[in-house]
């Protein structure tokens, strides 16, 4: 019996030791993933900044070129550096397209680092492997067992030989 008893605290002791390991390898596979998704998500609100900050200054380039357009009296002097010229609201939607730009790439960017993401498939193939390993174990030990109480204590001691072929 004693032997029975060593035998089952070993067992807990390997088990315990894979649930561990298990865990241990899922939170290192749940802060990789997190930091990847964390990142997308942080690009991807960039990319919402950009863009919106991009659209205000569309509005204004815009109102500006509806104020020239409807301006009842053209400048005298095209010099003059207190009058409007078409060249404001020109800056205005250049930089505004430049922003569109940044968004774009910021925008791919989270899209990208959100999609190599690959979830916890190490965690989930070892947990399958150590459930299969576990299964066979146990079914080993039950066939061992079963001998045992067929054939006595002694059949542990008994070696194979091979068979003489005539």
């Amino acid at each position: 019996m004693r032997g029975s008893t060593v035998d089952t605290e070993k067992i807990k002791q390997d088990i315990t030791a894979l649930a561990k390991s298990l865990l241990t390898l899922g939170k290192l596979e749940a802060t990789e993933m997190g930091k990847r998704l964390g990142l997308g998500a942080a690009l991807l609100a960039g990319a919402a900044f950009f863009a919106l900050n991009a659209l205000s200054l569309w509005f204004v380039s815009a109102s500006l070129a509806f104020f020239l357009l409807l301006q009842p009296d053209a400048p005298a002097e095209p010099q003059d550096p207190t009058m409007l010229t078409g060249a404001l609201p020109l800056g205005f939607l250049i930089m505004g397209a430049i922003l569109f730009v940044v968004a774009g790439g910021l925008a791919l960017g989270g899209i990208l680092s959100i999609r190599s993401n690959q979830g916890m498939k190490h965690t989930q193939a070892e947990g399958q492997a150590t459930v299969a390993a576990v299964q066979s174990a146990i079914e080993r030990g039950r066939a061992d067992v079963a001998v045992k109480l067929e054939y006595g204590e002694q059949a542990s001691t008994i070696e194979a030989r091979p068979t003489d072929v005539r």
